[in-house]
């Protein structure tokens, strides 16, 4: 992901880049609202475990075919397990393989607040890559 200004942080925004959910991962309802189970901004385990392009291209030595921007970071959040289970306030982790999940609203609510409960996350994130 994108580092925010400081550069300690993941940058919030709503791209695939970013610490954020896309629409095309998790578009709100009729009434704007976000519903869990649904999509939510997606995660992987491990470095090697993301797809190739989300790898900056600089840890190719650790991800083949690692192709992504070099001034992006890999972020990490803990040590746990991956399991579906409570992510953060207002949040669940939902795995959807051995190498993916999402980060979900952990019950139906106003779509900006799902947004702002992941936006909250950004000073769990830390850099995980060597």
């Amino acid at each position: 992901m994108k580092r925010d200004a400081t550069g300690n942080a993941p940058l919030v925004e709503a791209s695939a880049r970013g610490l954020g959910v896309r629409p095309s991962d998790l578009a709100p309802c009729e009434l704007g609202l976000a519903h869990p189970n649904k999509g939510g901004m997606s995660v992987a385990p491990t470095l090697a475990d993301l797809p190739p392009h989300r790898v900056p291209e600089r840890l190719g030595h650790l991800r083949e075919g690692a192709s992504g921007a070099d001034g992006d970071r890999v972020w990490v959040v803990g040590t746990a397990a991956f399991v579906d289970g409570a992510f953060a306030q207002g949040l669940s982790l939902r795995v959807t393989s051995a190498t993916h999940a999402h980060v979900e609203p952990d019950d139906q609510r106003p779509f900006a607040q799902y947004e702002a409960h992941l936006a909250a996350t950004a000073t769990l994130w830390t850099v995980g890559e060597p």
